[in-house]
């Protein structure tokens, strides 16, 4: 059941009691700074929660494109067209950490619209539930500014501000991917020897 904190501020200091008790209770100084912050700042700044180990399929749409990625056994990821290019499964473990980590800049009002931009893509999470593949997340974004850009979640009724840098590091196209031979540079060489 919800309770009423009522708060009393005197020279001697803060204090405090629920309305379903008579006790009046005095509180650590510290307590009134955080009473005083906005509510904004107690909100999830997560542009996205999910569990990454239950993730099976990615997709991100641009306009009419898109590119879908599905998991194999274990970490490896293939392409949904059946191109058969190996992908570096390294980078969709770091865009997956990103996408958890990231963190936005401000909640908009949820009146602001998002517009349609060629530059804007949508991020979709699948889950598997039994057989059937499951819409875990949706993500909107697109780039507003030089240095900043819109955002909307699936399962968040507000609109979002996220910094230039972390949507570049969402906006993932196919060739960032692919897994790329490497060979080995010259530090990397042993010195025959002698």
């Amino acid at each position: 059941f919800p309770v009423t904190i009522l708060w009393r501020k005197a020279k001697q200091g803060l204090f405090a009691r629920t309305d379903n008790r008579d006790t009046i209770s005095e509180v650590d100084k510290t307590v009134e700074e955080k009473i005083n912050l906005p509510s904004s700042h107690y909100h999830s700044k997560q542009i996205a929660s999910f569990d990454r180990f239950e993730i099976k399929k990615i997709r991100w749409v641009r306009g009419s494109s898109s590119v879908e990625i599905s998991k194999l056994d274990g970490s490896d990821w293939k392409f949904s067209d059946g191109d058969q290019t190996k992908i570096d499964s390294a980078r969709v473990d770091s865009f997956l950490t990103n996408l958890q980590d990231i963190q936005l800049k401000k909640y908009l009002t949820k009146k602001t619209s998002i517009p349609s931009d060629p530059s804007s893509v949508t991020i979709l999470l699948f889950g598997n539930t039994a057989q059937d593949a499951k819409e875990a997340l949706s993500l909107s974004l697109i780039k507003s500014a030089p240095n900043l850009a819109l955002g909307r979640n699936s399962s968040v009724p507000y609109p979002f501000e996220l910094a230039i840098e972390d949507y570049n590091k969402l906006n993932v196209f196919k060739q960032t991917l692919i897994k790329t031979e490497q060979k080995p540079g010259e530090a990397d060489k042993l010195p025959k020897k002698s």
